[in-house]
């Protein structure tokens, strides 16, 4: 070995001197047997004569020729038109004669026979000049093989000639033809040394242009021989060659050498780890495949094991499957606890990542290097574990050494990577020693040797290896959640967290999965663990989680169907808590997203309003809704009862409405003006409104969050509404209404602001009146008509208001978007957000709503219109336009059933007593409707003036009557109309038609009838006294309706509320559901209502005789009718009954009073004959009718063409026909 060394010495010496491949050569001359030359001596055209003399050992050949004439490129070589190279040397004639053709150019050589080492051995032997016949021989393959081309077809496999007459004596596979020469015993150590001469001429350019890798043929050609020598030839070439020679030369060892060579070269091979690291894979390779004695195995394993900590990452992979294959089983745990420690992966990961940090602040090449260094190691480690996994698989002394090795560890400073990784793998590996590794790991958490820290460690840099073990992972960790142990359970969470944070979307998945199954596992610890393992998820991985919201949904969904429909007392209750609170996150989300958007969060009220109505919440749910909003609400809206004085509020701020006395002490008010105040400021830039992240405070959200608030405080009180009766009386903060007098005045913000200010104070007694309507006790009673009373005057000063000002945007709790003037006639205003389902829709759909809903204005406005007119009445009627206001409830309309209340009178002990008194009409000075009640010691008879000294009246005005009635024909005419039957303009879009009737929408029309049929009696009441307060007007004015006591707008309103009752009426019987039999029980109780206010009684009767009955009642209002109007809705309504008996259609009943209509002067109280297209319309209607029931038509015909038509003509200019008065 000296020797060897000192050698190498004097090669690199001689290559600086004389060049690479000069010296390569001299360097094998020296060692492979050539004579002596003095090294000063020149150096020779042709280098290969320094190799002729003594080519061969003397053992072998007895005599070589002393020269061999130069090798050149020129030498005389026949080549034959087929590529065939003519060889005149005894070479080419013994290869030709065995039954080798050799071929030029890119042509392979062929073989003719499949005896050809047999037949040229025997050539060789029997030769006269052997065994100088072999040196020639050598010589001519030498020459041969000059050429590289030629050399390369000998070291490719031959093929049979093509002249051959069979194929079955040739082999199907071919050697090359230097295989088969070494397969020649006399000629195989002269080729050998050869070949070793050649190789170093290839090995600047090892891979030539035809792709093909010459060092590794000649290298194979030695594989698999039956006897070689020359042993330490071949490392002699190992350590003149460069890298990649070297390793594929190394690599071949095993498959060149004989057994009983093993060990020596195994010898020569062991100081090349240590000299030379880039090495260390192939020589541990071919040491690796080896049949080596224990003593120098395990040698030249512990010169390995010192070496594991220096070598690169991509070299472990090797140097472990050599160490963990060269031991014994019974040194097993000392190996691998020395390798354990020599193992340092939590370095080798991180440097990577350290100098891809520093490359950034370098250079990008540098960063680009990193970046595939880390690849590198991360296959590397991939790799290596792929090792240790085959060996815990295959070697059970290795499996057990592991775990000895890592139980013996005492504290967590020691424990690495490594052994979290290790546990892993045995515990995917062997199904018999899963349950000792979760108790090793168990063990090992309690003791704080295994923490959290190192858990992340292992997942951030050994991901790829922790992917292949995720069902490991994923067992391991449920069996954790499922421990009792505190550790050993935030051990398992984390397992969880980590495992989704470095693992693929399909692990994801799986994690979610398992933790829903821990949800439902009804273990306090781990629900609590595994819910709080979600949370963090989702705050911290929100877009990763939001890809697995469906399947967290619909298994949270399902789990929770299943336990409350279980039977078993617990998981219903489980159910129970989980489903309610899913819904109150919901809702907490729903908030918090609509917390900047006023008109979102009014929708939002609004919408769990109808939840809270339909009475399907959980108590729970309610209780949390109370506790959530009530405290928001006052903080938001209500404020003490103070003085303000504030200069930067519009107008001055005064508190009005209040219904309590001593109000300014302890008192509390809607602060009404000062929020839309902050709201107008707010709009200005809305830019900055939107950053802030507070919830924003607006009059929009006032009335449906009171209504949310109230409905919910109804149904934990079951109806009572004692704890927040207080704002039925509380004033609200507004301003003075004198300023709407002089509206004119004011700026174009100022009209606009007021105009906010009122519509937003209608609507908040709105929703009051929906509140409390439903109270039985008298004094509330009372206090709601008041509410009732200032809608009515509040309508009434907007009205004035916005005739000043028609185009006007003001906020509302409607759909609303900024930029846009969206109001009707009044200024394209958008709808309620309780108006649809869909309030947030599509401008186009806004669109088309605001077209119906001004259409249906204009037709409202058009039937509601009445010639006498008020001149002076403003030019916008709000009533047409109720789709912007909040929507009255049906029990409302309970108010209709109380009739005129008055307020409580105390009695001698100051206690309030009531006793039941029949509704009735009085007419006084101001002839204003009035109920009263009495206290219980006023009995006997008494008159009108003994009431009035003792009463203390709230009247309910025609005013506030007619707006009840209104909007009870608006809901009946949208609820028991069929939509075909209700004109859609044309040229209109279709648009949403229930805006303005969300709330009656809940109900279906069968529920709407019921309710109708119950408000007939008070409807009764109402429309006789209105009958009876003109039957006593036209009496006190002989006979007239325009006589000098007449007032002229108390008679519009009593005629509009006549109209409006009997079209209420007509609605209700002309319902399409009578005609079912389930309805014909209400029908026959409807029907009886009425004829017993003809002839009371409680029998039951027929539907005919209640038909006649009804009919007689109704025909009773054919006299004192007001206008043409009413007499048409009577005529119908007569109709309508009349059309429901098939016994008696009362025909002759229905053309009498159609007729007397037609013959009847219809005068305003102005003193003016109504007329107009509206009159016109009318009068056709009746007309029509009246040829349709008369008994004679054409008689008809006849008497108004000679009687009535000469009557006009006759007449003067503004005349009419005395006959037919009608007829002008």
């Amino acid at each position: 070995m000296e020797g060897l060394k000192a050698s190498t010495s004097i090669l690199t010496a001689t290559i600086c001197c004389t060049g690479y491949r000069y010296s390569i050569v001299l360097f094998l001359k020296m060692y492979l047997g050539y004579p002596n030359h003095d090294m000063s001596t020149p150096v020779m055209a042709s280098k290969r004569k320094l190799f002729k003399p003594h080519f061969y050992s003397e053992n072998l050949i007895e005599e070589l020729p002393k020269t061999k004439r130069p090798r050149t490129s020129g030498k005389k070589k026949t080549v034959l038109q087929d590529d065939d190279i003519e060889s005149n040397n005894v070479f080419g004639h013994l290869l030709k004669t065995a039954g080798i053709t050799l071929k030029a150019g890119e042509k392979q050589n062929e073989i003719d026979g499949a005896i050809f080492q047999k037949k040229l051995h025997q050539a060789l032997r029997k030769h006269p000049s052997y065994p100088q016949m072999v040196a020639e021989f050598i010589s001519g393959l030498d020459s041969h093989i000059e050429n590289r081309d030629q050399f390369r077809n000998c070291l490719l496999p031959c093929i049979p000639a093509q002249n051959q007459e069979t194929n079955n004596a040739v082999h199907s596979y071919c050697e090359s033809l230097i295989k088969l020469l070494l397969g020649i015993e006399i000629l195989q150590p002269a080729v050998i040394k050869l070949l070793f001469e050649k190789l170093p001429e290839f090995f600047q350019e090892s891979v030539g242009s035809d792709g093909l890798n010459l060092p590794r043929l000649i290298v194979n050609q030695l594989k698999w021989l039956d006897r070689i020598g020359l042993v330490s030839m071949i490392m002699q070439m190992v350590y003149v060659s460069p890298p990649s020679i070297q390793h594929d030369i190394i690599t071949s060892l095993p498959e060149i050498l004989e057994d009983s060579q093993h060990s020596e070269i195994a010898k020569q091979l062991s100081p090349l780890l240590k000299e030379n690291i880039g090495l260390t894979v192939p020589v541990l390779d071919a040491l690796s495949c080896l049949n080596l004695d224990v003593e120098l195995l395990s040698e030249i394993r512990q010169s390995v094991m010192s070496s594991v900590s220096a070598v690169k990452v991509e070299d472990l992979p090797v140097i472990v499957k050599f160490i963990l294959h060269s031991m014994k089983a019974t040194e097993a745990t000392e190996v691998i606890f020395d390798l354990r420690k020599k193992l340092n992966l939590e370095s080798c990961a991180a440097l990577p990542s350290i100098q891809a940090s520093q490359s950034k602040l370098s250079s990008q090449a540098q960063s680009s290097l990193s970046a595939s260094q880390m690849s590198i190691n991360k296959d590397s480690f991939k790799l290596l574990f792929e090792v240790l996994k085959s060996a815990l698989k295959f070697q059970k002394c290795v499996l057990e050494g592991w775990i000895k090795a890592i139980e013996n560890i005492p504290t967590a400073s020691d424990h690495k990577v490594l052994d979290m990784i290790m546990l892993l793998i045995i515990y995917a590996t062997s199904t018999k020693n899963k349950k000792q590794i979760e108790r090793l790991l168990k063990s090992k958490i309690q003791s704080g040797c295994l923490r959290e820290q190192l858990l992340q460690n292992t997942f951030r840099y050994h991901s790829l290896v922790m992917r292949d073990l995720f069902p490991a992972i994923l067992s391991v960790a449920e069996s954790f959640v499922n421990s009792a142990d505190p550790c050993v359970v935030s051990f398992g969470s984390c397992m969880y967290k980590q495992a989704f944070t470095a693992f693929d979307s399909y692990c994801q998945q799986e994690i979610v999965g398992a933790l829903v199954t821990h949800i439902c596992g009804g273990n306090k610890v781990e629900v609590d663990v595994s819910l709080d393992t979600l949370t963090d998820l989702v705050s911290v991985h929100t877009s990763s989680v939001v890809s697995y919201v469906v399947f967290l949904k619909d298994d949270m969904h399902m789990v929770i169907r299943k336990q409350l429909s279980s039977t078993i007392p617990k998981y219903k209750r489980i159910g129970i808590i989980g489903a309610v609170t899913m819904i109150i996150t919901l809702l907490e989300l729903v908030f918090s997203c609509c917390g900047q958007d006023p008109h979102a969060l009014a929708l939002y009220y609004d919408e769990l309003a109808n939840l809270i109505q339909k009475g399907n919440l959980d108590l729970q749910i309610l209780a949390w809704i109370k506790d959530y909003v009530v405290q928001d609400f006052e903080s938001d809206f209500v404020t003490d009862l103070l003085q303000i004085e504030d200069s930067t509020f519009p107008f001055p701020v005064k508190a009005l409405y209040g219904l309590e006395d001593g109000e300014s002490e302890g008192g509390i008010a809607i602060k009404l003006l000062p929020l839309l105040s902050q709201s107008f400021s707010m709009n200005v830039d809305v830019t900055a409104t939107e950053s802030k992240d507070v919830r924003l405070v607006s009059p929009i959200c006032l009335s449906p969050f009171f209504r949310m608030l109230r409905l919910c405080m109804s149904e934990l009180n079951k109806g009572s509404m004692e704890d927040i009766d207080a704002l039925l009386v509380c004033p609200l903060y507004l301003t003075s209404l004198e300023v709407a007098e002089k509206i004119e005045s004011l700026s174009k913000e100022e009209r606009e602001f007021l105009c906010s200010l009122l519509f937003h104070a209608v609507n908040w007694f709105r929703e009051v009146v929906n509140a409390f309507c439903r109270e039985e006790d008298p004094n509330m009673k009372g206090k709601v008509l008041t509410r009732l009373q200032n809608i009515t005057e509040l309508q009434c000063t907007l009205e004035k208001c916005l005739a000043e000002r028609f185009r006007i945007q003001y906020d509302t709790c409607n759909k609303q978007q900024h930029g846009h003037n969206l109001f009707l006639f009044l200024g394209q205003k958008r709808l309620k957000s309780d108006s649809s389902k869909n309030s947030f829709g599509d401008s186009s759909q806004v669109d088309e709503n605001l077209e119906i809903i001004q259409t249906e204005a204009e037709t409202s406005q058009e039937k509601s219109s009445s010639p006498e007119k008020d001149p002076g009445a403003p030019l916008i009627q709000l009533q047409n336009y109720s789709a912007y206001f909040r929507e009255l409830d049906l029990e409302v309309f309970t108010i209709l059933h109380c009739g005129l209340l008055t307020k409580s009178v105390l009695d001698s002990e100051m206690h309030t007593k009531f006793c039941a008194v029949n509704v009735a009409l009085f007419l006084d000075g101001d002839t204003h409707l009035q109920v009263f009640s009495v206290p219980e010691s006023f009995t006997g008879n008494f008159s009108l003036s003994e009431f009035l000294e003792i009463r203390e009246v709230v009247q309910l005005e025609p005013t506030e009557l007619l707006f009840l009635l209104e909007d009870l024909y608006r809901k009946m005419e949208h609820m028991l109309i069929p939509a075909p039957a209700r004109r859609t303009p044309f040229l209109k879009g279709k648009g949403n038609k229930n805006a303005g009737f969300s709330h009656l929408c809940q109900s279906t029309s069968q529920e709407v009838i019921e309710y109708a049929a119950e408000l007939l009696k008070p409807l009764c009441n109402h429309i006789e006294n209105i009958h009876n307060h003109f039957q006593m007007l036209i009496a006190e004015n002989h006979g007239v309706i325009d006589g000098p006591g007449v007032n002229i707008q108390e008679h519009q309103l009593m005629s509009s509320c006549y109209q409006r009752l009997l079209q209420i009426f007509h609605f209700l019987f002309a319902w399409n559901g009578f005609s079912q039999h389930e309805n014909h029980g209400l029908l026959k109780a409807s029907l009886h209502i009425l004829a017993c206010r003809l002839k009371p009684g409680d029998g039951e009767l027929p539907l005919e005789d209640l038909l006649s009955q009804s009919f007689q009642y109704l025909l009773n209002f054919q006299h004192n009718i007001p206008n043409i109007y009413c007499a048409l809705s009577l005529t119908q309504l007569l109709l309508v009954i009349a059309e429901k008996s098939v016994a008696n259609p009362k025909r002759k009943e229905i053309a009498s009073i159609t007729k007397g209509f037609l013959c009847q002067s219809w005068m305003q109280p102005s003193g003016t004959r109504q007329k107009g297209s509206q009159f016109n319309d009318a009068l056709h209607t009746l007309l029509t009718i009246y040829m349709e029931y008369t008994h004679d038509i054409l008689k008809e015909i006849e008497n108004i063409s000679s009687t009535g038509v000469p009557e006009l003509i006759r007449s003067s200019k503004d005349g009419y026909s005395s006959s037919y008065p009608t007829l002008t």
